[in-house]
């Protein structure tokens, strides 16, 4: 028997063998070098042109990649999907302009930043508004307005105006007598608070009856309220809630002519927030036409049949759209009341919407002996607690990552009860292992 190596033997022969697996010192390659050269990519690099030295070429970044995602969506949908030249069919911008205050010089500016800094600064709040009415809120007004489609949806595809007459309406509150309620840019309201016809104040900019020739003259107005989202029958048409036309100037409103009575937002049942778009035109001459000079009695929702497009097309010369605000409505009770009894040509409610009748439940007695004590008692709880407790239940036993597990047993209901227990507790419990009754969509 030969003797064992010791460990140090055993790492000695393990040195001088690795030491004999060494190539020659003529033969060691030097460290290789990396050259990064822009152009193309080839995958045939050079690597024997010069022992030692390793070619890689670096991928030009293409002039696409260099945009970023929302730079590419842009040209794509500029090149699949332009958009129309944008029309102004209103006032000119330069009224905006025209009205602005001059910015306070830098002495004034530093006296109010050392006002402010000692916390001395007084704002007149009612100053501000009066400034945003007069500069910023047109402006404001066009960004709702592009954002809510009013503009593309009453009067067509690249069609815009600058509100640049600040309209101010108002409806009053027929819960809350001596209360109003304002029209903004898209603030939803009930259309019971917009039973009654609204309060209408505008304001006109500095010189604009002023002609070009110099002269003073006498412009009317005419106020268009309608609702784009309301038609039954074609997504093209709307209807039109309010029209007055020869109005002589701010406030004054019953002076004018109605040429469709006012008409409170009727959003049927189920479709949700309906857009109504209040519309202050500037008029130049009387309407000559034979559609809109007879009155209409507004009983009939067929006489509202109304297109704000042809309606501009048709009296361009004669009306420039210069104020806007809108608001939102949906469906509430006296919607019911509007088709019932006051437009005749309806002969039901349109509902797009059903409602589940609320369920029977007999009157409560005193001692049930019919059935459970749970189960008279689940008569006359809202299913939407059952439903909720339901679902606590079912999330106690179910793992965020591996799921519902749910141990297999082949005596289920062979379990221990804990204390006293009455009938129908131990019931209720044998229903939710078994997943019967109230229990059975645990799994």
């Amino acid at each position: 028997m030969y003797p064992q190596p010791t460990a140090t033997q055993m790492r000695s022969s393990l040195i001088g063998l690795l030491r004999g697996l060494r190539p020659p010192a003529a033969q060691t390659r030097t460290p290789a070098r990396t050259i990064f050269m822009m152009g193309p990519y080839d995958p045939r690099t050079p690597e024997d042109e010069e022992p030692g030295v390793k070619v890689r070429v670096k991928q030009e970044v293409p002039e696409e990649a260099k945009l970023s995602f929302r730079q590419r969506m842009a040209e794509w949908r500029a090149r699949h999907h332009p958009e129309p030249p944008a029309c102004n069919i209103g006032l000119p911008r330069s009224l905006l302009t025209a009205s602005r205050s001059e910015p306070p010089d830098e002495k004034r500016q530093q006296e109010l930043e050392r006002l402010a800094r000692n916390q001395q600064l007084r704002v007149d709040l009612d100053a501000v508004e009066l400034a945003w009415e007069s500069e910023r809120r047109p402006e404001h007004a066009l960004s709702a307005a592009r954002h809510y489609s009013i503009m593309e949806h009453l009067f067509g595809t690249g069609c815009f105006f600058y509100p640049v007459v600040p309209l101010r309406a108002h409806f009053a509150d027929p819960d809350l007598p001596g209360r109003v309620r304002p029209i903004a840019l898209g603030n939803v309201m009930t259309p019971r608070q917009c039973s009654e016809a609204p309060d209408l104040r505008w304001q006109e900019p500095q010189d604009f009856n002023s002609s070009s020739s110099g002269q003073q003259q006498q412009l009317k107005w005419a106020v268009l309220l309608t609702c784009p989202d309301e038609h039954l029958q074609s997504a093209e048409r709307e209807y039109a809630h309010w029209l007055v036309t020869d109005i002589p100037g701010s406030g004054r409103v019953a002076e004018g002519r109605v040429r469709l009575p006012y008409l409170q937002p009727i959003p049927p049942l189920g479709t949700g927030l309906h857009r109504y778009a209040l519309v202050l035109f500037v008029q130049s001459a009387p309407l000559e036409d034979q559609q809109e000079n007879q009155q209409l009695a507004g009983d009939r929702l067929a006489e509202r049949d109304f297109s704000t497009a042809e309606f501009y097309r048709r009296h361009q010369d004669r009306l420039t759209p210069a104020g806007l605000c809108f608001f939102q409505a949906a469906w509430d009770p006296s919607v019911r009341t509007v088709y019932r009894h006051r437009l005749t040509d309806m002969g039901a409610e349109p509902v797009f919407e059903f409602r589940w009748p609320a369920p029977y439940r007999p009157k409560m007695q005193q001692f049930a002996f019919s059935e459970p004590f749970n189960l008279y008692l689940d008569k006359y709880r809202d299913t939407k607690d059952i439903a909720e407790e339901t679902l606590k239940e079912k999330l106690k036993s179910v793992h965020p990552f591996l799921g519902r597990r749910r141990p297999e047993s082949k005596y289920p209901l062979a379990v221990p009860a804990e204390g006293y227990q009455p009938s129908w507790l131990k019931e209720r419990e044998a229903q939710k292992i078994l997943r019967q009754g109230q229990w059975r969509d645990l799994d």
